[in-house]
């Protein structure tokens, strides 16, 4: 026997049953109100940031820090922003112009 004992078929097979369920009425009401696709979101990655903007690393993370750019998604240790909230950040700049 090792450091962790291993189940015995009998928990295995309620484990592997618990799994294979089909889902719930509620649970597909749940999923059916995510209405975005996540196939329709488009990330941008910082150099595309950095090159439309014409602005260094830091003074983006500067304006984030102050809350006057739009956050970026964390997706493992990279950043990516939204291509619809950049595009919503560029209307709100010329706007209040």
């Amino acid at each position: 026997m090792g450091i962790f004992p291993l189940p015995s078929p009998e928990k295995l097979e309620t484990l592997t049953l618990s799994c294979s369920r089909e889902p719930t009425k509620e649970e597909l009401n749940e999923a059916s109100l995510m209405t975005t696709p996540a196939s329709n979101v488009r990330l941008l990655p910082l150099a595309a940031i950095l090159a439309e903007f014409k602005l260094h690393k830091t003074t983006i993370y500067g304006l984030i820090k102050r809350g006057k750019f739009p956050r970026p998604v964390k997706i493992g240790g990279s950043s990516r922003w939204l291509a619809d909230e950049i595009e919503n950040y560029k209307a709100e700049c010329r706007a209040s112009r």
